[in-house]
């Protein structure tokens, strides 16, 4: 919702498995009138090619096969940012927020 209120030119859409975090984020963003949009699906069903930008929040055992889809499917010079976890053996393109007073974010340029 902060990238929706900072960008209000860009498409921002959220997508959650678990029914209560998404009923928290829909709600949320009705109350705000945020300009984004959330869905209750599964990102494996999700054409990543439609996107420049992620930005994923998972477990750490999710990592591995979301770098799998992404590096298939995303663009040349799109983005994922992952928050709070890396991607075991790729190096991130910049990492976020690295200081002992909370989590980072890595961030992962797609290259040709």
């Amino acid at each position: 919702m902060r990238m929706a209120q900072l960008k209000p030119n860009f498409i921002i859409s959220g997508i959650e498995i678990a029914p209560l975090p998404w009923c928290i984020s829909y709600l949320r963003g009705k109350f705000k009138k945020s300009k984004a949009k959330f869905t209750m699906g599964d990102y494996q069903k999700i054409n990543f090619s439609d996107f420049d930008v992620i930005f994923a929040y998972l477990s750490p055992a999710a990592m591995p096969g979301l770098w799998d889809k992404v590096s298939k499917e995303m663009r040349p010079s799109s983005l994922l940012i992952s928050h709070e976890f890396d991607i075991p053996d790729i190096k991130p393109s910049e990492i976020l927020g690295q200081s002992s007073h909370g989590p980072v974010s890595y961030l992962y340029q797609i290259i040709p």
